[in-house]
């Protein structure tokens, strides 16, 4: 405590639940901490936890249910969409090639959702769009790679090599594959609707 909380950082505050522990084998817990922090002039505010559909709001409950493409309850605890950023690289251009153009997504070093398409808002340096995204493979086109693509919704233009920055708003469905294009087109038309 002496040494990193108050010498290395100077800190003048900290906030904790009170269910904090810390130390070798967790042996220091909330009280310690705060006799701690009065020696030391050091405020502490104990805040309660958050409750979320009847559980308690925990940073591990949060990527669990960002894991499992459950995306409305992550924004619930998190109290704001959950966000991930990339750089817009080159894809197979297909989505360009059926009327949905797509940004595809790299070096994105944040948890992501799982497989699915999702309803989204994208930020980039030209400003913001609803999205349509699509993480996963593209089945239809024999593909099991990883992709995180991105259709902006009335967006014209080239963000090749530009930071792009996705809000996860809902899950749509599940990625599957479609016996044609064309069946895959009208998919698209209703992700992109709703």
């Amino acid at each position: 405590f002496r040494r990193i909380i108050v010498e290395r950082l100077s800190s003048r505050a900290m906030v904790e639940g009170p269910n904090f522990y810390f130390g070798r084998g967790r042996q220091g817990d909330i009280s310690r901490l705060a006799r701690l922090c009065s020696a030391a002039h050091v405020a502490l505010d104990i805040v309660e936890p958050v409750q979320v559909a009847g559980e308690l709001v925990s940073s591990s409950r949060v990527r669990e249910a960002i894991q499992a493409g459950d995306v409305d309850l992550a924004r619930q605890m998190l109290t704001r969409p959950y966000r991930v950023r990339g750089m817009v690289t080159h894809g197979a251009a297909r989505g360009a090639k059926i009327g949905f153009p797509t940004a595809n997504l790299e070096a994105i070093d944040t948890l992501l959702p799982a497989n699915g398409v999702y309803g989204a808002r994208a930020f980039c340096p030209a400003g913001n769009w609803p999205a349509a995204v699509n993480i996963g493979p593209n089945p239809t086109f024999g593909e099991t790679a990883q992709k995180i693509e991105a259709h902006l919704i009335g967006f014209t233009g080239s963000l090749y090599g530009q930071p792009l920055e996705l809000e996860f708003l809902s899950r749509l469905r599940s990625i599957q594959p479609f016996e044609s294009v064309a069946a895959l087109k009208i998919q698209l038309a209703h992700d992109v609707a709703a």
